[in-house]
């Protein structure tokens, strides 16, 4: 159950990151659509991304010290 937060954002971005890679390969899907998504969704992403790099640093910087 550790980190079950982290694994949740990675998992929806690695989804959102393959399904705009299927996009690019069926010509009858628009990519404005997808973009508009990842616009609307980067607002969202953006923190919860740095928060994981920054939580990942700090867990580091305590293991080192110890």
């Amino acid at each position: 159950m550790k980190q079950i937060a982290k694994k949740i954002t990675l998992g929806i971005l690695v989804v959102s990151v393959i399904l705009g890679m299927v996009m690019l390969f069926i010509p009858s899907i628009p990519m404005d659509r997808y973009m508009t998504y990842v616009k609307g969704v980067a607002y969202i992403y953006t923190p919860l991304i740095a928060s994981i790099g920054i939580n990942s640093a700090i867990e580091k910087t305590k293991k080192s010290s110890e």
